[in-house]
Parts: structure tokens; C-alpha cells; sequence
């Protein structure tokens, strides 16, 4: 999904490379200080806390709707490792299930949300 920095006029893919699963990990990590930013009235900022928050289903856009673009297990996956900042161990403790199934279901949330992200159609 394109969007556009409306203060500088360029790409968010310009700007944020949604092809890479190690920006994305960066990103979601980060997730925190982009609603911060976001808040402050960073348009780079906020275009990208919508893009994330849309590719884990948090908003409806006409794109998605009707469609999921990560499934429920692989979302709280990517929540509790990625942006709560869990281990791999504590997240599959959390949720009840072995660590290689956290790691999978993140890897295949992540290559789901990438895909999202730069085709603006869920897979």
C-alpha cells in the first residue's frame, strides 16, 4: 500500500521499505515511538502507524474489508513477540503452544503484512 508523506511529497515506500522483513520487525518493534511521533504530527509518522495498524487489522479500510490480511494467531504472535517485546519462550508460554509455532506464525504474519503492504491486496 502507497502512501504519500503529504508534507514532502514522496512515496512511504520511499521512505519505508515495506519489502524488507527486517524494517518491518524494526518498525513493529517501534511501534510505541511511531504513535508518539504519530501523535506529535509527524505525516511520515502516521502514515506508516496506519499502514501497520491496518495490515494487523486494527482499521477497516475499503481495501481490506472483508478480508484478512493476518490471521488471529499469526496477529497476537507478532503483538506479544514483536511489539510487547516478548521472547519467543514467553509468547508460546502465553498462548499455550511449542516456540517453533510462535516463530512460524510470525514469519508468516510478517510475510502476509509485507505483501499487504506493497500490493494493498491481503493474500
Amino acid at each position: 500500500m502507497v502512501k504519500r508523506d503529504i508534507d514532502k511529497g514522496r512515496r512511504m515506500a520511499d521512505v519505508f521499505d515495506y519489502g524488507s522483513t527486517a524494517a518491518l520487525k524494526t518498525a513493529l518493534r517501534s511501534l510505541h515511538k511511531l504513535r508518539l511521533s504519530a501523535e506529535q504530527g509527524c505525516p511520515t509518522a502516521q502514515a506508516i502507524l496506519i499502514d501497520l495498524k491496518t495490515a494487523l487489522g486494527e482499521y477497516k479500510s475499503d481495501e481490506v474489508l472483508g478480508r484478512v490480511v493476518v490471521t488471529d494467531r499469526q496477529k497476537e504472535a507478532i503483538v506479544l513477540h514483536l511489539i510487547d517485546d516478548r521472547s519467543l519462550q514467553e509468547t508460546a508460554q502465553l498462548l499455550g503452544v511449542d516456540p517453533t509455532a510462535i516463530s512460524h506464525r510470525v514469519a508468516s504474519g510478517l510475510k502476509r503484512m509485507m505483501h499487504f503492504l506493497q500490493t494493498g491486496r491481503a493474500a
